[in-house]
């Protein structure tokens, strides 16, 4: 019995079995591969060749990891010469169109579909057919890339794609499909589609719009620039292991500064902080305002115990340019008053005296004038009543 020939071994599927004859075996890992198990059974796991970033040997290439293998293939934003084998740079526009004569099918959603693959293969081999064979495109166009099929009824989204030297005007580029259809219909060679003029149309492209034609890291960022292409950088936080292809391989700094109490506070610690220091800002503005109005009250108190009255109940001592609403005490009740100045000395520079019911309308627009225009009347302006 041939162990290894009989299929009885315990070797991994990507492994091979050696017999050495009796119930003796080895097993060791195909190319592309490494044993990662121990003993006679190995454990054979894919090497990953990409992890080496000069492996294809040209900033326009990047690698494509298979099972047990690799291969290069143009970088976003290049195209493959097949004359010397090389990735030129391209540029890009974006097309789309509707076809109304065709169903919308639920898997044309995921690109890896059966339906999705029959289509677009259909789907080139007819923008092929157009651009490569008009005499202002075909010595620039290179291939047509399907980006997407959206609903209604199908609306194929796609770029067509040109050496980096081509001069390119998109209205002749819609012109030119415009004129292959015939009374509205492309020929695809398999269908017949029917696409209205009106929904043809071409703009500049965003690669930074789609993941897959763009190769930034998911650490960079993705900026767009003129027809179609695009360039990366790493974000903050992060080192560019590859100056040669900027935004490419970007690694998470390690830094060893050391942060502040303050700086390694969680955020709801910091929140409360905060919380904290704007009620007692808060408390301090109150106690200003408070003391402030304390002030002004006990001023106020000192400037009145400064006035003193005479045995009938009028003033005796009066500060200067106070105004005074006073009883002239005159036996004619509450009714009489009296308005006087007074000068520095406490003399009677101004008065008007009265009965409310005897005032006429200039009085009482004369008195007024005085209360509200009186030069230098301070906030302890204060009504006085003789009993």
């Amino acid at each position: 019995v041939n162990i290894c020939m009989d299929n009885l071994d315990d070797c991994d599927v990507n492994a091979d079995c050696t017999y050495l004859g009796g119930d003796s075996y080895t097993c060791e890992c195909r190319d592309g591969f490494e044993d990662i198990g121990s003993g006679l059974i190995g454990e054979c796991e894919d090497i990953d060749e990409c992890f080496n970033m000069t492996i294809c040997d040209d900033v326009t290439k990047q690698c494509v990891n298979t099972n047990g293998s690799f291969y290069c293939e143009c970088r976003p934003g290049f195209h493959y010469n097949t004359i010397d084998d090389t990735c030129e740079e391209s540029q890009k526009v974006q097309g789309e169109f509707i076809i109304v004569n065709e169903e919308y099918k639920e898997n044309y959603a995921n690109p890896n579909s059966i339906e999705y693959k029959q289509f677009e293969e259909q789907f080139k081999t007819a923008m092929n057919g157009i651009y490569k064979n008009s005499e202002t495109t075909k010595y620039t166009y290179q291939e047509t890339e399907l980006l997407e099929l959206l609903k209604g009824s199908v609306k194929p989204v796609y770029t067509l794609v040109f050496n980096d030297d081509a001069n390119i005007d998109t209205l002749a580029l819609e012109a030119l499909l415009f004129e292959s259809l015939d009374d509205g219909m492309l020929d695809t060679g398999i269908d017949m589609w029917q696409i209205p003029p009106f929904t043809i149309s071409y703009t500049d492209f965003d690669a930074c719009d789609y993941d897959e034609l763009n190769d930034c890291s998911d650490n960079a960022n993705c900026h767009t620039l003129s027809d179609g292409k695009f360039n990366c950088s790493c974000k903050n936080g992060f080192e560019d292991l590859n100056t040669a292809y900027p935004g490419r391989y970007c690694e998470a700094l390690t830094t060893t500064t050391t942060e502040s109490p303050v700086e390694k506070l969680p955020q709801d610690d910091t929140d409360a902080m905060q919380i904290v220091l704007g009620v007692l800002v808060a408390v301090l503005l109150l106690a200003i305002i408070l003391i402030a109005v304390f002030a002004v009250y006990q001023y106020c108190q000192r400037r009145s115990e400064k006035q003193s009255y005479n045995a009938a109940g009028h003033l005796t001592a009066i500060q200067p340019n106070d105004y005074v609403i006073d009883s002239l005490n005159d036996g004619g009740g509450w009714d009489d008053f009296g308005l006087g100045s007074f000068d520095v000395d406490g003399r009677l520079t101004r008065s008007y005296s009265g009965s409310t019911g005897s005032l006429n309308t200039a009085d009482e627009r004369h008195i007024a004038a005085v209360i509200e225009h009186a030069p230098d009347l301070n906030v302890c302006r204060t009504l006085y009543m003789a009993s």
